[in-house]
């Protein structure tokens, strides 16, 4: 059961890995000297992610940030920089987990979200990593990238989404 578990965190690392990379080098509004190389350079990873959703993320009776999405997080800095301690969190609430991103002050967003088609029109969302068992509407950055390449191929003007978004999904109600 361990080595099942550590194969899919494994695969899933490396796809999420893959997704922010090619979403920050393929994104017009992130040149190939932009968002990756700067997060590269700085040498962590800014994830901005809820504080409150256990056992997704929450801060223990330490005062220590944990759950799922905060070792999804971990991995993904393991597969960018080779130590999972290279990740810096931002406690967003569910209104502010967009701008966090899309403003620069976080790289990308781990975190439980719906997908709707506004929202998949600025955000590029990946696989989920967890199925509520409510809701599994999540494509990934990799599939979203290939769209948006497709389309800028035809427009000089046609932009990606800014925010790289990750999370399990839910029904908001």
């Amino acid at each position: 059961m361990k080595s099942l578990f550590l194969r899919f965190t494994k695969s899933i690392t490396k796809a999420l890995a893959a997704g922010i990379t090619l979403m920050a080098i393929s994104s017009p509004s992130m040149a190939s000297d932009g968002r990756l190389a700067e997060i590269i350079k700085r040498d962590k990873l800014i994830v901005a992610t809820f504080g409150t959703a256990p056992p997704f993320c929450y801060t223990d009776e330490k005062g220590k940030l944990v759950g799922f999405d905060i070792d999804i997080a971990r991995l993904i800095a393991k597969a960018l920089f080779g130590d999972e301690n290279k990740v810096e969190f931002v406690v967003v609430t569910s209104e502010g987990r967009w701008p966090a991103v899309n403003s620069g002050r976080a790289d990308i967003g781990i975190a439980s979200t719906t997908v709707y088609p506004d929202r998949a029109l600025r955000v590029a969302f990946t696989r989920p990593y967890v199925d509520s068992g409510m809701s599994n509407q999540v494509i990934s950055a990799i599939e979203f990238l290939e769209v948006h390449a497709s389309q800028s191929k035809q427009s000089a003007n046609a932009s990606a989404p800014k925010t790289v978004f990750t999370g399990h999904s839910r029904i908001d109600v």
